[in-house]
């Protein structure tokens, strides 16, 4: 990574840096101290894009990191609360219940217990 994205853009520091000490030390109002002021004023533009598209791809890279290692463990936390949701519901849904079905055991003993009571005494 460091030669495809780091190495252009030190050559491109480099360059820039270079055209400035030219320029510097050049003759004042010569041909070549226009060209090489033109090549750094072509050359920032470009390096500054370099600059903000490395820091662009750090974040991403960074962001990506901070979630594949924080999204399992939250995952793993609603999985937990949705999994106690589900039992209290069946809970309170039971505890609910718990009386209609007594009460049909109850009346379905009851009905049978009659029943039995008829067929003894019917023959």
């Amino acid at each position: 990574m460091w030669r495809t994205m780091y190495g252009p853009l030190l050559a491109a520091v480099l360059l820039s840096i270079l055209a400035g000490v030219g320029i510097a030390r050049g003759e004042p109002g010569g041909l070549r101290v226009w060209a090489d002021a033109s090549a750094i004023f072509l050359l920032v533009p470009l390096l500054v894009f370099g600059i903000v598209t490395a820091v662009f791809v750090y974040l991403l890279a960074a962001g990506v990191g901070w979630l594949t290692s924080w999204v399992p463990a939250a995952a793993h936390a609603v999985n937990q609360f949705i999994q106690r949701i589900a039992e209290y519901a069946e809970r309170f849904s039971n505890s609910l219940l718990k009386p209609v079905f007594v009460l049909k055991g109850f009346s379905a003993s009851a009905k049978e217990v009659v029943r039995v009571i008829r067929r003894l005494f019917s023959h």
